[in-house]
């Protein structure tokens, strides 16, 4: 794998499904995510996470990550993916990605 410029990344994707406080301490991330991206971000946000932390930032609607199964283990990639829109670079904000983010990304497109 090579490294690649920030400017080679057109539809940038970010995954944050932690809970409040994780929200709150990666809002600063965001923001600077949003300053290298000023074309807009598309959010994938978990089922109870607030969108208001991030208002005005340049984002999309979120794109809510669905949760499979009862104890909510895992997520469920492919109705995930299909709201999605396509992305090339897949941001991982979360503390415990799991082995679903990986599978999230490629499906999603992200180089």
């Amino acid at each position: 794998m090579t490294a690649r410029g920030v400017a080679t990344f057109d539809r940038p994707a970010v995954f944050c499904v932690n809970r409040l406080g994780d929200q709150l301490m990666t809002l600063p991330a965001m923001r600077a995510l949003c300053t290298l991206f000023p074309g807009g971000l598309q959010l994938l946000l978990g089922e109870d996470m607030r969108y208001f932390f991030y208002r005005g930032l340049p984002l999309s609607e979120p794109v809510v990550v669905r949760w499979s199964g009862k104890d909510q283990s895992g997520i469920d990639v492919a109705r995930t993916a299909g709201d999605a829109a396509p992305c090339d670079l897949f941001v991982c904000l979360s503390h415990d990605p799991r082995s679903f983010v990986g599978p999230l990304a490629e499906r999603l497109g992200a180089r």
